[in-house]
């Protein structure tokens, strides 16, 4: 990776030197939100510089071993970050993750936090002019649907949290869409189709011919979206639930119990309430034939408080330059 000039420039501030390791397949801060979310929350106090030598924060990543600070010139300070059910490892300064361990020098990141547009004033991912970057969580590549512009984005922080759940859009049942084959997902999906047909549009289990190209932007068609997590730990709260709620569906989800206070627990449905996949369907069947209680669930809104990530993210690095 090159260097690359500041996306976001403004009068007296000072510059940052950022290098970036270890980070998913296919990270490109240029493409989608997830990936500018570190540069973005530093933009606040820096022009952020994208380097590979000479850094003065190095922000790292699970998919690789650890850095250490010998290996760059100067002594870089080191931030971790796991959006994954593992830690980074190594000796960082600072690290950031899923979970909601009291420790110093770690602050609670949930990874759905990075798929949120937090920029107001302006979007830098160029999703205007660049309509086939920056459409949010897992919208693949040359797909062609019609995607909507920066100022409506669905992802955009003050539309998440108006939530304008439609009824006259959705025309189908429930959606499942997942590549990887957790026996949780695949049992409920089983369950649940012997009610009503659920549509498969991933590689998982696919009964449609069809490819989901962008959940954010297609989910709003359906009542439900099947959001189960790869794994249950605590603080482990992933897109799979904000994808459905920001599109306008409600999420059949099982996950953490901090889904709960991450989210507003009236707009989606917790299989953890309810004592095994016979009585969750139950319920949903239920509400499946009550459009006054489920436009009440689509209407609630999707935080009771969000907190400020990009400014906690900011703040945690800050205050450790220097030291």
């Amino acid at each position: 990776m090159g260097v690359a000039e500041p996306r976001l420039q403004a009068m007296n501030k000072p510059t940052l030197r950022v290098c970036y390791r270890n980070f998913w397949p296919e990270f490109d801060p240029e493409r989608m939100p997830q990936d500018h979310f570190f540069e973005f929350a530093l933009s606040r106090q820096f022009d952020v510089l994208r380097v590979d030598d000479r850094p003065d924060v190095v922000i790292y990543s699970v998919f690789g071993a650890p850095p250490r600070r010998d290996e760059f010139t100067g002594k870089p300070l080191l931030v971790a970050y796991s959006g994954e059910p593992v830690d980074a490892g190594g000796t960082p300064d600072l690290r950031f993750g899923f979970d909601p361990r009291p420790q110093p020098d770690y602050v609670r990141l949930p990874l759905w936090a990075l798929y949120l547009i937090w920029d107001e004033t302006g979007t830098p991912y160029r999703i205007a002019d660049r309509p086939d970057l920056g459409q949010g969580s897992h919208a693949r590549g040359g797909a062609d649907v019609t995607l909507v512009a920066g100022a409506t984005h669905p992802l955009r922080t003050s539309i998440v949290g108006a939530r304008a759940g439609s009824m006259a859009r959705q025309v189908r049942f429930c959606n499942f869409t997942y590549r990887h084959a957790v026996q949780s997902r695949i049992d409920f999906f089983t369950r649940l189709s012997r009610y009503r047909r659920v549509d498969s549009t991933g590689s998982l289990l696919n009964n449609t011919g069809y490819r989901m190209a962008s959940k954010v932007h297609e989910l709003g068609a359906y009542r439900y979206t099947i959001a189960f997590e790869n794994t249950i730990q605590p603080g482990y709260v992933t897109e799979k639930l904000l994808e459905p709620l920001a599109s306008g569906s409600v999420p059949i989800y099982l996950g953490a119990r901090d889904a709960c206070s991450d989210f507003n627990p009236d707009a989606f449905i917790h299989a953890l309430d309810f004592d095994g996949p016979d009585h969750l369907i139950a319920h949903i069947r239920a509400l499946d034939l009550d459009d006054a209680r489920y436009q009440t669930m689509l209407s609630a809104p999707v935080f009771r408080t969000l907190p400020d990530y990009p400014a906690m993210v900011c703040d945690g690095i800050v205050s450790r330059l220097g030291k």
